[in-house]
């Protein structure tokens, strides 16, 4: 951070920096350069990733109906090209990106990007972000995977912008009718669910 006030304020970090936010950046971005990964650690880190991939095998090849959230996600990132763009938002269906992130990587697949709205976890940025990816990259194909609660909290009507700037996006909503993650929460520690169901609303 630029303020020592805001340093000494914010999130607890293990290092913290006072520095222009731009003069930082570059200098790691030169340093980044520099850096080699051990090829061991490397290793380690594939074959744990294998090792947990193992316990989802199952969903991840599922053919059943409604379709499993694991494989909803691994078929569209195997249907993205290497100049294409995700964008994911959610809580429960981030969850399940991110173990089909495991399969998709060890397969050896690259994609243009990833957008998402970081350990905030800010439900309700997809639309709007998947549309920013399209503008800057009209020629990729843009691919949202977004939660029904998360979808249901983008402002206003979520894809005009979309259409206002002729930027088109696909939009995939994974719906479970609930607000998952705590759904599940509270089935597990109370055995009763309040509040956390959502209606059934035909999104095609």
């Amino acid at each position: 951070n630029s303020s020592p006030r805001e340093l000494a304020d914010n999130h607890i970090a293990n290092i913290t920096v006072l520095s222009d936010v731009r003069a930082f950046l570059s200098r790691l971005k030169e340093a980044a350069a520099t850096v080699t990964v051990d090829a061991n650690w490397a290793e380690a880190i594939r074959s744990s990733r294998k090792d947990s991939n193992k316990t989802h095998e199952a969903a991840a090849t599922s053919s059943d109906r409604p379709i499993h959230p694991l494989r909803l996600c691994l078929d569209v990132l195997r249907s993205l090209g290497e100049d294409d763009y995700l964008c994911i938002d959610g809580g429960d269906i981030y969850g399940w990106l991110e173990t089909a992130l495991n399969f998709w990587a060890l397969e050896g697949r690259r994609i243009g990007g990833l957008v998402h709205s970081g350990p905030f976890d800010q439900l309700g940025t997809g639309v709007s972000f998947a549309t920013a990816a399209k503008m800057n990259n009209p020629d990729s194909n843009v691919v949202l995977i977004c939660g029904d609660g998360a979808f249901g909290l983008a402002p206003g009507l979520p894809p005009e912008t979309a259409f206002h700037y002729d930027a088109p996006i696909t939009i995939v909503v994974a719906k479970n009718l609930s607000w998952g993650m705590i759904n599940r929460q509270q089935l597990a520690i109370w055995n009763r669910e309040f509040m956390t169901s959502l209606r059934d609303v035909p999104y095609h």
